[in-house]
């Protein structure tokens, strides 16, 4: 208990304390892309609506906007410290429950060496530390298996319910799970004590996700187990063109990915999701060798050393946590992964050896090859960090005892396949890229825009595109920095440069006719704002602002035609058109 404790404590402060360096980040209480929308959700549900019928089927897992809902609820204030609290202490429950895992399966000293691994795990320091659902996955998936390891033991039916209900809310944070969960029910079915503390254990599953699925029947109409968003992730995991969709950013970007079903006419959610799977499919029926390669280079990404952000970079956070840049760091092997899996690797075999096939050993089967299967980065192999701990910790204890028995015949064999295991885990590892990528940039100068901080947010997003000249959003954000600061001449040059490299994008035309008219150029508005309409989609805001624009130049007839084309294209709008042309009309003094 002593030692369980001891752990408890350690990686809790060195948590709180990393939690504590990061409130300097200008992301701490503006978190960037899934962030935000968890954040978005949290506040929807926190403001009463639980069932979410703004949202017709959870494009996301629900579980951790949920639980963000209620801490907003009880925290309003200082929400984002007590997430950061609260899990600080869900990180340091699963180093504290990794030592425990150790144990059971192997010794007291595996268990001690894996558990003060956990708790100095940069990666799990950093993910206890974010916005995301990467902590509660961890802490349920590893509860969910030392109760299932439990169950086993105990041998009763009943005892596999609570294990499943956990591995059920797992799905709900992370469904790459899901694959375990059914290898788990065959497993238990074969080699368990019963098939009905199978049924049981599937029961549980259920239980937990039964209530969403029929919830997004209910309120969406559609027929969604848990999100809609597995079909596109399938794709960027399964195309000829994975390398580039692995780095699509957020914004523009991921909208021309998103937009291909809808262009094909596909309205339903579930559909949309179903189109992407589709598209997978067909890559794997056309080009299978190509689909191998693939999956082959996957796998030795999960395998390597370096952590792999998703959206935005992890190393670059070292600048903000001592914690982070003691604990997670690339010199000669990628510190910590580098040196985790080859050990990981080796323990994976000697268990297997030892017992066979267990929950533990086919768990980290299982979701590794659910993470390959689409794609793997460091938040998505985060859950299963504890379990791969505990195996390193135990090929470690194996090799030190029989190099210090003098058995030097499994010893050196293994030894030597562990080297060449981290060669190929650290080899391309690459630098630290301590300077950031262009997606932190403006991941920065967004949170800094929307903190009233324009200056800040100018410079981070003048960085942004200096580091990737052809990141059009950002110069659209930068322009519009420029406008705030009073230069439309400047702001003008830069939507001119925007509009000519993204035409079908609305934005840049309406600011390109905002900074035209700040400058006195009217006419030149006009047809940036007939531009905006047809990217758009003719959407009724901008036909008020074209009519404010010819008011404006003194056209009242020329504004009089715009309502009458925005009410034939826009006819369940007419009243609304009607009352803002009166309006502006008004303003104006025009009759």
């Amino acid at each position: 208990m002593r030692v369980f404790l001891g752990i408890l404590v350690l990686a809790l402060v060195l948590r709180l304390l990393h939690a504590w360096q990061m409130a300097s980040s200008p992301l701490y209480d503006e978190p960037a892309v899934d962030g935000m929308t968890y954040v978005a959700h949290a506040r929807e549900l926190a403001a009463g609506d639980w069932l979410g019928r703004d949202r017709p089927v959870f494009w996301q897992p629900p579980l951790y906007p949920y639980v963000l809902g209620l801490v907003k609820l009880a925290f309003p204030d200082s929400f984002f410290h007590a997430v950061r609290w609260m899990q600080a202490l869900w990180g340091a429950l699963a180093c504290a429950l990794t030592c425990l895992l150790g144990t059971r399966l192997f010794s007291p000293r595996v268990g001690l060496a894996a558990g003060l691994a956990a708790a100095l795990c940069g990666p799990l320091i950093y993910f206890d530390g974010e916005i995301l659902p990467a902590s509660l996955a961890t802490l349920l998936g590893l509860s969910g298996l030392l109760l299932l390891l439990g169950a086993l033991r105990r041998g009763t039916p009943a005892s596999f319910i609570p294990a499943g209900l956990l591995y059920g809310l797992a799905a709900l944070a992370v469904p790459t799970v899901l694959g375990f969960c059914l290898l788990a029910g065959a497993w238990i079915a074969w080699k368990g004590p019963s098939r009905l503390g199978a049924a049981l254990f599937l029961l549980g599953i259920a239980a937990a996700v039964l209530p969403v699925t029929l919830r997004n029947y209910a309120i969406g109409g559609e027929p969604v187990l848990i999100s809609s968003n597995s079909g596109v992730n399938f794709h960027i995991g399964n195309s000829a063109d994975h390398e580039r969709l692995v780095r699509i950013r957020p914004g523009w970007e991921w909208d021309d990915l998103v937009a291909g079903p809808v262009e094909a006419g596909i309205e339903r959610r579930s559909e949309r999701s179903g189109w992407f799977w589709g598209q997978a499919r067909e890559y794997m029926r056309e080009q299978p060798l190509d689909y191998l390669a693939l999956q082959a280079r996957k796998g030795l990404g999960l395998l390597n050393g370096h952590e792999e952000g998703r959206n935005q970079g992890i190393y670059y956070w070292r600048h903000y946590s001592g914690v982070l840049a003691a604990t997670l760091w690339k010199r000669v092997v990628a510190f910590p992964f580098g040196v985790l899996a080859p050990l990981a690797v080796l323990g994976l075999v000697l268990a297997i050896h030892r017992r066979g096939l267990d929950p533990a050993t086919l768990f980290v089967l299982a979701y590794a090859a659910a993470v390959v299967a689409f794609f793997p980065t460091s938040r998505y192999r985060a859950p299963m960090l504890p379990v791969l701990l505990v195996l390193a910790a135990h090929a470690g204890c194996w090799l030190w005892d029989r190099l210090r028995e003098g058995r030097y015949w499994p010893a050196v064999p293994a030894a030597g396949a562990v080297a060449l295991v981290g060669l190929v885990s650290n080899l391309g590892a690459g630098p630290m890229e301590m300077a950031g990528d262009a997606a932190i940039h403006y991941n920065i100068g967004q949170a800094h825009s929307r903190q009233g901080r324009a200056a800040e947010a100018g410079k981070a997003l003048t960085r942004a595109v200096e580091l990737d000249p052809a990141y059009w959003q950002a110069w659209n954000d930068l322009g519009t920095i420029r406008a705030q600061q009073g230069d439309a001449a400047g702001a003008a040059a830069i939507f001119e440069r925007v509009s000519r490299a993204r035409p079908d994008r609305p934005e840049p035309w309406v600011n390109l006719a905002h900074s035209y008219r700040a400058l006195g150029r009217l006419d030149e508005a006009v047809p940036a704002y007939g531009r905006a309409l047809s990217a758009s989609g003719h959407l009724p805001n901008l036909y008020a602002g074209l009519m404010h624009l010819h008011l404006e130049r003194g056209d009242p007839d020329a504004a009089r035609r715009v309502l009458e084309e925005a009410i034939e294209r826009r006819p369940r709008e007419r009243e609304r058109l009607l009352h803002i042309f009166a309006r502006l009309q008004s303003q104006r003094g025009h009759r």
